[in-house]
């Protein structure tokens, strides 16, 4: 799959298992180091959902340690999957290539349409594999990849709420289009690890393709030990690879911005023990492969790559935001009842329902105030089809909350004072997380403010456009989650997290 360069993974040991079959829709690959047991039994086995008619699946391990013998247990449970039906390829087993060129080395025996990228311990929640696989068998032919949400820690990375389409993936848990992934020559084999999924986005966008993130299909990933925790190596390797980034996709001007930042930060506080000697070789091993990513330089007109600080894109607030997995939940989320008032802006409102319906927690309804009116009544019959929709007339100067006394049926309301404001996929979620953790009966969270006319939204977020938090009192709020016996002034669970979006523009028209 990548181009011979230097630098491209050796030929490994020969893989053993079954063959893949012909016209198989969907692989899956799991690059496997010296894996916790109990892990990877959970991840191979949430696999299962996979299999049916109609979908063959073969699942390729390729070991990065000496195979499976050098985890206690491993053999025996691959044994056992395999003559429970699981089809299992595994490969590899000769030395520790890194993960993308672990994934490039078994990708020429892909006979797939769609690979999803596992690592082996990401484990898919109860239902995510199916919508998932159903959310890619009917996208756009240009989306390329479909990111899952991982818990408890989400990326908080920008994406465009109403459509999903987002800067770049994790590989952690990722759904790619084989020929997507073929054209543009695999990850990156001088990135160990870190970075490369970021790296293959961008080729990805360059080369014309979308990326898409689906909140609702979601993986348990518990990579960090604890809130705001420090990873050494993932901070020294990440910055070699965005020095190598910025000139592959940036040029020279941001190169030196880089290299001057990695410079202030040896002067400046050490978070962990020998950061500055990693931080020098880092600078020197961007410095003997400078040339290289100068010389594989990718851009488009349409693309514009986002540095912030050494991540990328712009970044929500609320990085370390905890997400209980299905099985952590003592009890289901109560129901909601959404009150959105709509206010003739058709496109708005097509959109802004959009939103709603991904939430990660359903809606009981949605009542839709002024959805009654001629403009509008369109949009809200075709979501009816869909959706528990019900338009309203909008009584004069009645209040949302008035109004949610009287029609809503969930005692928990979600009032939305906007149609032009977007809601992240979680925002519901968590808004009746904090209110119940708290014992609050009422919530709010953080709102970004975007400048953008009605018909630039999606581009307001692919080109990173400045933007500024919303976060006044919560009565002033444009979104904000009350319970049926709120008093007048209730005191708020007030969630430090960015949930939802404003755009402040023109109306479409």
């Amino acid at each position: 799959m990548c181009p011979a360069r230097d630098g491209e993974p050796p030929a490994a040991g020969a893989a053993i298992g079954v063959d893949v079959p012909q016209g198989a829709a969907l692989e899956v690959a799991i690059v496997v180091y010296r894996p916790v047991l109990d892990e990877l039994r959970a991840c191979l086995l949430a696999l299962d959902e996979l299999r049916g008619p109609g979908a063959a699946v073969v699942v390729h391990l390729w070991h990065c340690d000496a195979g499976p013998q050098d985890t206690p247990g491993l053999p025996e449970l691959l044994r056992q999957l395999q003559a429970a039906g699981t089809p299992l390829k595994p490969g590899g087993g000769a030395g520790n290539l890194g993960f993308g060129r672990a994934i490039n080395a078994l990708s020429p025996g892909l006979a797939a349409s769609h690979l999803l990228i596992l690592n082996q311990d990401a484990i898919p929640e109860p239902g995510a594999l199916t919508r998932l696989w159903h959310e890619a068998r009917h996208d756009d032919p240009r989306v390329a990849a479909w990111e899952l949400r991982q818990i408890p820690y989400e990326h908080p990375k920008d994406y465009d709420p109403a459509t999903g389409e987002t800067g770049w993936f994790s590989g952690a848990a990722v759904l790619l289009r084989t020929d997507a992934l073929r054209a543009v020559g695999g990850f990156e084999p001088r990135f160990f690890m870190y970075c490369e999924d970021v790296d293959l986005s961008w080729r990805l966008r360059c080369a014309g393709w979308r990326l898409r993130y689906l909140p609702q299909c979601a993986v348990v990933h518990r990579t960090y030990e604890h809130a705001g925790q420090v990873k050494p190596l993932a901070a020294l390797q990440g910055y070699y690879a965005n020095l190598c980034l910025r000139t592959r996709f940036a040029g020279r001007r941001c190169v030196r911005e880089g290299i001057g930042a990695l410079l202030r930060e040896m002067r400046g506080r050490q978070p962990f023990a020998g950061r500055r000697r990693g931080i020098v070789t880092a600078l020197l091993k961007f410095a003997r492969d400078d040339r290289y990513f100068r010389r594989t330089r990718r851009a488009a007109s349409d693309f514009e790559p986002c540095f912030n600080g050494w991540d990328y894109e712009q970044r929500r607030e609320g990085a370390f935001h905890a997400f209980r997995a299905q099985a952590e939940r003592q009890a289901p989320l109560p129901a909601a009842t959404v009150l959105l008032r709509a206010r003739g802006d058709a496109q708005a409102l097509e959109e802004a329902l959009r939103c709603i319906a991904g939430q990660t927690h359903a809606p009981l309804e949605i009542i839709v105030v002024g959805g009654t009116e001629p403009a509008l009544h369109p949009v809200c019959s075709a979501w009816a089809t869909r959706l528990p929709l019900r338009p309203l007339a909008e009584p004069p100067s009645a209040t949302l909350q008035a109004l949610a006394v009287v029609h809503a049926q969930a005692d928990w309301w979600l009032i939305l004072e906007d149609e032009r404001t977007r809601l992240y996929a979680d925002h519901l979620e968590v808004l009746l997380q904090a209110a119940l953790d708290q014992g609050r009966l009422a919530a709010v969270s953080l709102t970004w403010l975007i400048e953008a006319e009605a018909a630039d939204h999606a581009a307001a977020h692919r080109r990173h456009a400045p933007r500024q938090t919303l976060a006044g009192l919560p009565a002033t709020r444009p979104t904000r989650l009350l319970h049926r016996n709120a008093p007048a002034d209730p005191v708020y669970a007030e969630v430090e997290k960015t949930t939802a979006v404003c755009y402040a523009g023109s109306p479409a028209g």
